[in-house]
C-alpha cells in the first residue's frame, strides 16, 4: 500500500507540475500579446483626358491589429482596416457607378485584413499559417500585398515555409481566395480559385541570392487570367562598402495558359535592372519586357502592380502586343529621414513598333519618427499610342500609434 501511494503521489506531482507548466506558458502567450494601431490619410487627384471631370479621393485607413504571444508554438493574428471617404467620393471607386470620374480604387468599407492561426516550431525554421493572410513573394511582380492601396490585396489559405540546411529556404502555398483592392464588398472584392505558389530561395554567400519560382493559378470566374508561370530570380551585390553598393537584378519567366484558359499561349518574361548606390545618391536604370504575339500576353492579376511600369498604372493590364518599359532614376537621401526621387519610363511594345507613351514619377517622403511619416507623388504619363494623357498627384500622411 505504501508503494500504491507513493507512485500515486509521483504520477499527481508530474501532472500537477505540467499543468502549471501549461499555465506559465499560456500566461506568457499573453503577456506577450500587442495591439497595433494605425491610421494612413491620402489624398489622390488624377486628371485624365477624355474623361469628364478630375478625381479627387480623400480617404482614411485605420487599422487595428491584434498578434498573440506563441503557446507551444501557436499563436494568432487578427487585423481589422476601415476605409472611410472624406468629404464625398469625388471619384470612380469602381462601384458608385460615377464614371465621369477616373477611377481611384478606393471604395469604402470595413474588413478583415488578415485573420490566421501560426505554428511555428521551436527551433523557428518551420512556419504554417492557415487563414487570411499577406503574402509577399520575392519583389511582388507576381504575388504581391498591393499596400499601396488604402484596401490591401490578402489571400484565404494555407502557408508553408521551411529553412533547410546551406541557406536553403521552401515556400509553399496554396489559397482558394483573393481578397481584392476593390473590396470589402462587390462583384470585383473577391476571386475564388485554386492558386498554388512554389519558392525555393538560396543565397550561396551573402551578397547573392537565386530563387526558383512557380505560379498555378486558376480563376473559377475569371479564366481569361488563369496561367502557370515559372522562372529564377537573382539579386547579386558586386560592390558592398559603407559608401558604395552596386547590385544587380536579374529575372527570366515564361507563362503558359492555365488549366481553364480559354486560349493557348505561350510568353516570357524578363527584368534586367541595375542600382548603384553611392554616399546618398541612388541611380538606377532597368529594361523589362512582358512579351506579347498580338493575342495574348505576360499577365500578373495577383501582383503589387503599382510598383511596376510607372505610378500612373496605366499597363495594369498588359496589352495584347506585350510591355517593354525601360526606365532610368535617381534618389538622394537627405539627412537620413528624407528621400527625394525620379524617374522616367519609356513604355513600347514587345511585338511590333509600338511607342505606347513614356512617363515621369517624382517622390519626396519624410520620416519624422518611427510613428509618423509624410509623402508626396506626382505621376505625368503622356500618351502616344496607348491610352490616355494622365496625370495624378499624391499627398499622405502615415501615423501608428
Amino acid at each position: 500500500m505504501k508503494k500504491v501511494g507513493l507512485g500515486l503521489a509521483v504520477i499527481m506531482g508530474l501532472a500537477a507540475n505540467t499543468a502549471c507548466a501549461e499555465v506559465s506558458e499560456l500566461k506568457q502567450a499573453i503577456n506577450a500579446s500587442k495591439v497595433d494601431v494605425s491610421f494612413r490619410y491620402r489624398v489622390e487627384n488624377v486628371d485624365q483626358d477624355g474623361v469628364a471631370d478630375d478625381a479627387l479621393a480623400s480617404s482614411l485607413r485605420s487599422r487595428v491589429g491584434v498578434q498573440t504571444g506563441a503557446a507551444f508554438g501557436f499563436s494568432g493574428l487578427l487585423e481589422v482596416d476601415n476605409v472611410t471617404v472624406i468629404g464625398g467620393e469625388l471619384y470612380n471607386n469602381t462601384l458608385n457607378g460615377k464614371t465621369y470620374y477616373p477611377v481611384v480604387a478606393d471604395p469604402a468599407g470595413t474588413d478583415i485584413n488578415q485573420a490566421l492561426i501560426r505554428y511555428q516550431s521551436k527551433d523557428a525554421k518551420a512556419q504554417v499559417d492557415v487563414g487570411r493572410q499577406r503574402t509577399n513573394l520575392l519583389n511582388q511582380r507576381f504575388l504581391g500585398g498591393v499596400a499601396w492601396r488604402q484596401n490591401e490585396q490578402t489571400l484565404d489559405g494555407y502557408r508553408y515555409q521551411q529553412k533547410l540546411p546551406n541557406n536553403v529556404s521552401l515556400d509553399i502555398s496554396h489559397f482558394y481566395n483573393v481578397n481584392r483592392v476593390f473590396g470589402p464588398v462587390g462583384v470585383k472584392a473577391d476571386e475564388h480559385g485554386d492558386f498554388n505558389n512554389l519558392l525555393v530561395h538560396w543565397a550561396p554567400t551573402k551578397t547573392q541570392q537565386i530563387a526558383l519560382f512557380h505560379h498555378d493559378l486558376n480563376f473559377d470566374n475569371w479564366a481569361a487570367r488563369s496561367s502557370v508561370t515559372s522562372g529564377v530570380d537573382y539579386i547579386g551585390s558586386f560592390i558592398n562598402t559603407t559608401s558604395q553598393k552596386l547590385q544587380l537584378h536579374l529575372s527570366l519567366a515564361k507563362q503558359a495558359e492555365g488549366d481553364n484558359s480559354p486560349t493557348d499561349f505561350s510568353n516570357s518574361y524578363s527584368l534586367v535592372d541595375a542600382n548603384w548606390k553611392i554616399n546618398a545618391f541612388n541611380l538606377e536604370a532597368g529594361i523589362e519586357t512582358l512579351g506579347g504575339d498580338g493575342k495574348t500576353a505576360v499577365q500578373t492579376p495577383l501582383a503589387t502592380l503599382h510598383a511596376f511600369n510607372g505610378f500612373a498604372d496605366m499597363f495594369l493590364n498588359t496589352p495584347l502586343n506585350g510591355l517593354q518599359d525601360k526606365w532610368l532614376g535617381a534618389g538622394y537621401l537627405l539627412h537620413g529621414h528624407c528621400q527625394l526621387a525620379a524617374q522616367y519610363h519609356q513604355y513600347d511594345g514587345d511585338k511590333g513598333s509600338v511607342n505606347y507613351g513614356d512617363e515621369i514619377n517624382f517622390t519626396l517622403s519624410h520620416n519624422f519618427s518611427k510613428q509618423l511619416q509624410l509623402m508626396g507623388k506626382v505621376a505625368r504619363y503622356s500618351a502616344d499610342e496607348f491610352a490616355k494623357d494622365t496625370n495624378k498627384l499624391w499627398l499622405g500622411m502615415s501615423y501608428a500609434l
